[in-house]
C-alpha cells in the first residue's frame, strides 16, 4: 500500500537537458536568420539534431517553441551604477540598451514582430 505522500514511478528514460538546450538555440537562429513564417519544426529539429517527435513531445507547436526560447536566451543585466549623477546613470543605461538591441536582438525582434501578425 503506498502512502499519499509518494510520488508515483516514472515511466521511460529522463529527458535529456542538452536536447532542450539545442531545440532551444536551434529556434533562436533559425527564427533570426529565417524568420518566423519560415520557421518550422522540422528545420528546428534537423538544427538541433534530434527527431520531430524529440520537439512536439517539448512543445505543443511553433508559437509554443519560439516563446520558450526566447524566453530562455541569454539575458544580461543593466549596470546600476549610481554615481550621483542621474544623467550619467541614463546615459550609461541607454547606451547599454543600444548595445544589447544592436548586437542580438534586432533580428529576432523583427522576426517575433512578423510573426506577431499572423500568429495570434
Amino acid at each position: 500500500m503506498s502512502g499519499a505522500g509518494e510520488a508515483s514511478p516514472t515511466r521511460g528514460r529522463p529527458r535529456d537537458s542538452g536536447r532542450d538546450v539545442a531545440i532551444l538555440d536551434a529556434t533562436l537562429r533559425l527564427l533570426t536568420e529565417v524568420g518566423y513564417e519560415q520557421l518550422s519544426i522540422e528545420a528546428v529539429a534537423t538544427r538541433a539534431g534530434v527527431g520531430k517527435p524529440t520537439v512536439y513531445r517539448r512543445y505543443a507547436g511553433k508559437a509554443a517553441l519560439v516563446a520558450a526560447a526566447v524566453e530562455r536566451r541569454a539575458v544580461d543585466t543593466p549596470p546600476v551604477t549610481w554615481t550621483g549623477d542621474l544623467r550619467e546613470v541614463l546615459l550609461g543605461l541607454v547606451r547599454w540598451l543600444a548595445r544589447q538591441i544592436g548586437e542580438q536582438e534586432v533580428g529576432l525582434l523583427g522576426a517575433l514582430f512578423a510573426g506577431m501578425r499572423s500568429d495570434p
